[in-house]
């Protein structure tokens, strides 16, 4: 199926648009909103990005850059976009994105951009899809996704082997667990793998997904149709999967605002690799990256134009310089992984105690390949019925069925 939209994609990209991705952009005055503190690192490289844009694509454009805390960006956007003063290009989350393209909010990028783009052809699918709605593209993602960390120290001390240290199956992934656990006695002083399993502080999902599609590859958390898919087989499995693994007694429960892995009561942990920095500087440079071949989840944020610019197609041709090679490095220097396959070697050799990372990115896959409008009520849904399935002992195919049945109620 991903492959089908894919082909798909392309074929009507070849037959509907015209242009060539090398002519440059009229000038033009653009609003960029960007969500985050706007550090002077990060403010530097984004601003070197869009000067260099200027210079290279559009020549007396001009432009205005905003970071706007996470903590109040999505209410300030959507009051924005409502007004019709919205930036011209704009960041959004997963979770909004499906809200916003529903609204109207956003430019179709199938039309809008070139056909002979090489990012059509570099961005590797699974990451190209997971801005798709009905095929068509609304936002580029700035990836992440979940790595398996380990603390190196503990895998030392307990004697695990180099061959204990590389996943291929769920049960290499709950032996590791199980050997990477520290007892006196009966008593557990540092678990072997935290599992999310705390609805009101955990993002349960994302393990689940992560699980689920060692199960199922093509497992989505919902359907074309927006309709829960969740409550399937491999769904049930993955949270049957972690209920066990709780009960095995290798995990501590969550606990609010405390991180097990960065204060050294948990061996292994699911994490994206933007954290890889602060872990490993927290637990003294023993911070290391299991060698996996699971599949596991693809998350971001997108890259997006606003439907009611004044320039769309300057920004447009903006937003695909943010995502061509020399503008990729320039954000890998903030810990951002480049979604091309043509830098994975680049990457590797500027960044090698993240050489793993790509192999990850390969085996990545999206909650779904549609956006749909709800996903933060939904996902709590989800979050409520996998956490009762697990830590209240209920049966996980009941919960996860009335969890299901909710979500579809949300959606009519």
């Amino acid at each position: 199926m991903k492959k089908f939209v894919a082909l798909l994609l392309a074929a009507l990209m070849l037959l509907s648009l015209t242009g060539a991705a090398g002519a440059e952009a009229a000038p033009a005055h653009l609003n960029i909103w960007l969500a985050g503190n706007g550090e002077l690192e990060t403010s530097d490289a984004f601003h070197k990005i869009f000067d260099n844009w200027v210079a290279e694509r559009s020549p007396g454009s001009t432009y205005e850059l905003s970071f706007i805390a996470w903590s109040d960006y999505f209410t300030k956007l959507s009051t924005a976009l409502a007004s019709g003063e919205g930036p011209d290009l704009f960041m959004t989350g997963y979770g909004q994105l499906g809200t916003i393209v529903s609204q109207g909010h956003t430019v179709n990028l199938s039309e809008k951009i070139p056909a002979d783009w090489d990012g059509w052809t570099d961005i590797p699918e699974n990451l190209l899809s997971a801005g798709m709605k009905d095929g068509n593209v609304y936002g580029i993602l700035e990836p992440a996704t979940r790595l398996y960390y380990y603390n190196k120290e503990y895998a030392e001390m307990l004697g695990v082997t180099e061959e204990e240290l590389q996943l291929h199956s769920l049960d290499d992934l709950a032996a590791l667990a199980k050997k990477l656990t520290y007892k006196e006695g009966d008593s557990v002083v540092v678990s072997g793998f935290h599992i999310l399993n705390e609805p009101s502080i955990d993002s349960i999902e994302q393990m689940v997904q992560s699980v689920a599609l060692n199960y199922d590859p093509d497992f989505h958390m919902w359907n074309a149709d927006g309709t829960a898919n969740f409550n399937c087989e491999a769904g049930v499995k993955a949270v049957q999967w972690m209920k066990d693994q709780l009960a095995e007694g290798y995990n501590f429960p969550s606990e609010q605002g405390f991180d097990q892995f960065s204060n050294g009561i948990c061996s292994m942990y699911l994490m994206a690799e933007s954290s890889y920095a602060n872990y490993n500087n927290t637990l003294s440079g023993n911070c290391g990256i299991l060698k996996s071949d699971l599949n596991t989840l693809l998350i971001g944020n997108f890259i997006t134009v606003n439907a009611g610019s004044k320039n769309i197609d300057t920004a447009v041709d903006c937003l695909m310089y943010m995502f061509n090679q020399d503008s990729l490095k320039i954000k890998a220097s903030l810990g951002m992984f480049p979604n091309r396959v043509s830098l994975y070697d680049w990457y590797k050799a500027e960044f090698p105690q993240l050489a793993e990372v790509p192999t990850y990115f390969e085996h990545s896959y999206a909650y779904s390949d549609t956006l749909i409008p709800f996903f933060t009520q939904g996902i709590q849904i989800f979050r409520n019925a996998a956490g009762a399935a697990m830590l209240e002992g209920n049966d996980v195919q009941a919960e996860l069925d009335k969890g299901a049945a909710e979500w579809n109620a949300l959606i009519k």
